[in-house]
């Protein structure tokens, strides 16, 4: 038994005197890569401009800002709103024209297949926040343009029914108050002529075709 510890200490002692370090294993390092392209960061928002951005305007109305950040204080409501017209729905003459508008026949009316009408709008003109416009009355829609001002009263809703949804809501129009359009199709953009087809009659209403 002594001698098997021997054998072993020995040369266990001879390569402590000569001083051998066994070597280590040495691992390719990862080459460091630079970036092609450089990350840009959203840059913070500015809260003291988002608070200077009006609600209303002058004479009382809603901007579109102001309605969708008051959204649950007005949802089912009825509000006025104004702003720049920024997209209008394909025409449909069957309905918007009143020498080509299909009448009922029985208890159908025949010809309407045409998506529903609708407009956006938005305001101010520097805020990225719009409304959709829906159920006037179809003689307006021909002669609603992108950048024309709309000044609308109506129901602010989230949807209207058989209707898409729109992501901030929409605006069931009552009337509009600075434009109208007659029975026969005739529009104005006077608003005192406005109020007085509206007084005498005339006036097409809203989205009722008879």
């Amino acid at each position: 038994m002594a001698f098997r510890k021997f054998l072993v200490t020995v040369p266990l002692i001879l390569l402590m005197m000569c001083g051998c370090k066994q070597e280590q294993e040495t691992f390719p390092k990862h080459e460091r890569v630079e970036p092609t392209q450089h990350v840009r960061l959203p840059e913070h928002p500015d809260f003291q401009a988002i608070r200077e951005i009006p609600v209303n305007l002058e004479d009382g109305a809603y901007t579109t800002w102001g309605v969708i950040l008051n959204q649950k204080k007005l949802i089912a409501r009825e509000i006025r709103v104004r702003g720049e017209i920024t997209e209008v729905s394909d025409d449909c003459p069957a309905m918007t024209d009143p020498k080509k508008r299909i009448v009922k026949k029985g208890k159908k009316r025949e010809g309407y297949k045409c998506k529903g009408l609708y407009i956006m709008i938005r305001s101010p003109e520097n805020v990225d926040k719009s409304l959709m416009v829906m159920g006037y009355h179809p003689y307006f829609h021909p002669y609603l343009k992108p950048g024309m001002t709309l000044d609308v009263t109506g129901t602010y809703l989230m949807k209207a029914e058989q209707f898409m949804r729109s992501r901030d809501g929409l605006i069931l129009t009552s009337w509009f108050n600075n434009m109208g359009v007659d029975k026969k199709g005739k529009f104005t953009d006077d608003p005192e002529k406005a109020e007085q087809w509206r007084k005498s009659g005339t006036h097409a209403g809203s989205v009722s075709l008879d």
